[in-house]
């Protein structure tokens, strides 16, 4: 169900699920995978935008060139949660710089292969902002910080901390969530961003929901 996948993506409970005897048992809570509030976005000017301040329908920077925010999936201000604390040296850039992600949210590899910020270790090579240079872990480490955000844009992916990130997780397969996200592309196109905001506004994992009903799908 398109809903209930959202809302998983969403880290929300999708309430009860029974089992064959009958009896219902409450299912896990997620955390969420996302970004801390005080990360740093890359716009597509080429400025910088905290997390926390990024709205439905800001160009920002990808791997694939410039494209619109459509939809977060987590957008939590007042949360606080785990978070992995990655520091990366670049190699030919000349930089350090610290990212921050919940550990089931997807990285991405100097060669472009997706890591779990969970899965990272000292001497991995992560990909850089610009999309082609290495940089290199030096340290990661484990801390509690506020805020809960993951904005998602056409390609599924966007620079985080002058880091190339996507917009997946573990907790739904990302081929599987690119599909479930297109609805919510549709209504971004036809409704543009200050619909699709009032709709977040209810809650993001009834957005689907609203737009389908909107879409007569």
């Amino acid at each position: 169900h398109v809903a209930d996948s959202v809302a998983a993506m969403c880290g929300e409970n999708v309430t009860e699920q029974s089992d064959t005897s009958g009896e219902t048992e409450p299912q896990a809570k997620s955390e969420g995978s996302c970004f801390p509030a005080r990360a740093a976005v890359r716009m597509a000017d080429g400025s910088a935008k905290r997390m926390d301040r990024l709205e439905i329908g800001d160009w920002v920077q990808t791997p694939a060139g410039p494209e619109e925010v459509f939809f977060f999936s987590h957008r939590d201000a007042t949360a606080e949660s785990q978070f992995v604390t990655i520091t990366v040296d670049g190699l030919a850039v000349g930089w350090r710089r610290s990212i921050s992600a919940t550990p089931s949210h997807y990285l991405l590899r100097s060669n472009g292969e997706r890591v779990a910020a969970g899965g990272v270790k000292v001497g991995d090579r992560l990909l850089h902002g610009n999309g082609r240079d290495p940089a290199r872990v030096v340290a990661v480490e484990r801390e509690r910080l506020a805020g809960l955000f993951n904005p998602h844009t056409a390609s599924g992916s966007l620079v985080v901390d002058d880091l190339s990130v996507t917009c997946f997780t573990e907790t739904v397969r990302p081929e599987l969530a690119a599909v479930l996200l297109l609805p919510l592309k549709w209504g971004f196109r036809l409704f543009g961003p200050r619909v699709t905001r009032r709709l977040l506004d209810r809650g993001a994992a009834n957005v689907p929901k609203h737009l389908l009903s909107a879409l007569s799908l």
